[in-house]
């Protein structure tokens, strides 16, 4: 990710709609779930419509919220991270006056950050065989913070803020800006304040207008399906495959169906969209206040059949110029995006694909508990030793996601069923994971050479390269691969160019081009500035303020 930095922000937009389109995309269920009873219920009456709309209620309220939040904590550390996110997301969901969506966007994923980064300085304190249980306190202790942050902190905030727009909304129409009203109403509701808006300003002014004139254009304003219909039949023509065949059937069940929520990820995956849905909806408002389209009551969910059925006959025609006149803007505006878009998703995939990385460790068994663990714990402590920031975790390996940039460790006996459950990750044999020095020395030997996603061994674009070369015998070389990294660490620091090898002292062929290092036992044992004269000998390899001295000699 951080080679991309030369790129426009609109990459590390796309990112964020991304990661916030991932959270709702599998949930949707729950939308076409709420979308059906609020069509029955719009036929029923009594107690039926009262069970109907208390279970539509918790659907969207409770339900849902919930899931996003678990969803979202799930994705960065599991199933722990999912309920750590859930216990935050009931302070949300509680305190909230309308939708708990975008609460529960924010504070799960930023509780589980906050446990996961807890949990590795805590971590390194504590006696090894504790791990599990301080994990499990500390899961509990992060929850419940966060559910109180949400609570008595986020929530005011968000209410504030719908408040705001509420007031922004009514400020536009009582002073006849009507088509304006949509740029506030399209991007909230992508945000899932829709309800918020409507039933807060939109439904009651339109209420009042029906009395006086018998039909109202403000319950068209937040219903009208013609921007997001746009947007999904790009995407339908000109996404992806998986974007194709998801933009397709969810065009039906937000057109027909009314279920505006199912076009809602397609714009958080690009935020450009924004720009297109305010536009289109204006697009759409100008053309129903031109033509004098208007319904004569609030229609849910927003489906074209049921506001045909609520408008008036002679406002049927102008309903329908609208609504496809939005989408006709929507659809052409969305096509642009998408065309452009595809230059910069191709250098991304060109840059990632320049190199195999590694931006997360994990120690894998059966279970995903007890050995591995502890395992995680020591070589987490041992890596950070040697400057390695990478996350190191434990999990089943029946939890383990199928990722190109995951190093698992995992005991010999599971490697093949590890292949076939992820057969895209990379994987270590380890016999022990808790033989830390024989553990660390294979990590550490296998991440030489790999690209890792961090900042530890960028290389600089610097003409003079230094190429040292560190000495071993007898095929033991755990304290150079060790020496090798903290070498590596420092040039980094300095901006020196530095290739580092290991070779063995049975083959070494000498290059004049070449510094060797080696320790003065082992200079001792050898006599190699006898042989060659570029050779530094070090007091102790791990003496790096000996090396710096020398490496910046050598650069001047």
């Amino acid at each position: 990710m951080r080679k991309l930095k030369k790129y426009s922000i609109v990459f590390y937009l796309r990112e964020l709609g991304n990661y916030l389109s991932s959270l709702i995309m599998p949930n949707l269920s729950v939308f076409i779930a709420w979308g059906l009873i609020n069509f029955l219920a719009n036929f029923a009456s009594g107690k039926m419509y009262l069970l109907l709309d208390g279970t539509e209620d918790i659907l969207i309220n409770f339900l849902l919220p919930l899931l996003i939040g678990y969803t979202g904590g799930k994705k960065i550390d599991h199933h722990r991270g999912g309920a750590i996110a859930g216990i935050a997301t009931l302070g949300i969901m509680v305190g909230n006056d309308n939708s708990a969506v975008l609460g529960a966007m924010i504070i799960g994923p930023i509780a589980v950050m906050c446990f996961k980064r807890l949990n590795i300085l805590i971590l390194r304190k504590i006696q090894n065989g504790y791990e599990m249980l301080l994990q499990n306190i500390l899961a509990g202790v992060v929850g419940t913070l966060f559910c109180l942050v949400g609570l008595f902190v986020l929530t005011p905030i968000i209410n504030f803020s719908t408040l705001l727009a509420i007031g922004g909304v009514h400020f536009l129409i009582t002073h006849h800006l009507l088509p304006l009203v949509n740029v506030i109403i399209e991007p909230l509701k992508v945000f899932f304040f829709n309800n918020a808006i409507n039933h807060g300003v939109l439904t009651p002014l339109g209420l009042n207008m029906v009395k006086e004139t018998g039909q109202s254009i403000l319950f068209l304003l937040e219903v009208n399906p013609g921007p997001g219909l746009g947007i999904l039949l790009a995407f339908s023509f000109y996404g992806n495959q998986e974007e194709r065949k998801q933009g397709a059937g969810a065009s039906m069940i937000h057109f027909f169906g009314g279920i505006h929520e199912v076009y809602f990820p397609f714009v958080l995956k690009e935020p450009k969209l924004f720009l297109v849905a305010i536009l289109s909806g204006i697009t759409g408002t100008t053309i129903f206040q031109f033509l004098n389209a208007g319904l004569t009551m609030p229609v849910s969910p927003g489906s074209i059949i049921l506001m045909l059925t609520s408008a008036p006959s002679h406002s049927r025609i102008s309903l329908l110029l609208g609504v496809l006149g939005s989408a006709l803007v929507s659809f052409i505006l969305s096509l642009i995006i998408l065309l452009n878009r595809n230059d910069e998703k191709n250098v991304a995939v060109e840059i990632k694909g320049e190199s195999q990385m590694i931006d997360q460790i994990i120690v894998a068994c059966d279970a995903g508990i007890g050995s591995s663990a502890m395992g995680a714990s020591l070589i987490d402590k041992e890596l950070k030793r040697f400057g390695f920031e990478l996350p190191v975790t434990n999990q089943s390996i029946y939890e383990v996601e199928n990722n190109r940039t995951s190093l698992i460790l995992v005991h010999s006996q599971l490697k093949n069923q590890l292949q076939e459950l992820a057969p895209k990750v990379q994987i270590l044999e380890i016999d022990n994971f808790l033989d830390i020095q024989n553990n660390a020395s294979i990590i550490l030997d296998y991440l030489e050479g790999k690209e890792i996603d961090n900042e530890l061994t960028t290389k600089k674009n610097i003409s003079n390269k230094i190429e040292i070369v560190l000495l071993f015998e007898n095929n033991v070389r755990g304290s150079q691969t060790m020496a090798c990294e903290l070498m590596r660490i420092k040039a980094h620091q300095l901006e020196i160019n530095l290739v580092t090898k290991k070779e063995a002292i049975e083959n070494v062929v000498y290059s004049p081009n070449r510094f060797y290092i080696v320790s003065e036992e082992f200079e001792q044992k050898y006599c190699i500035t006898k042989q060659i004269n570029t050779v530094f000998v070090m007091t102790d390899l791990f003496n790096m303020t000996e090396f710096e001295s020398w490496l910046k000699g050598v650069k001047n």
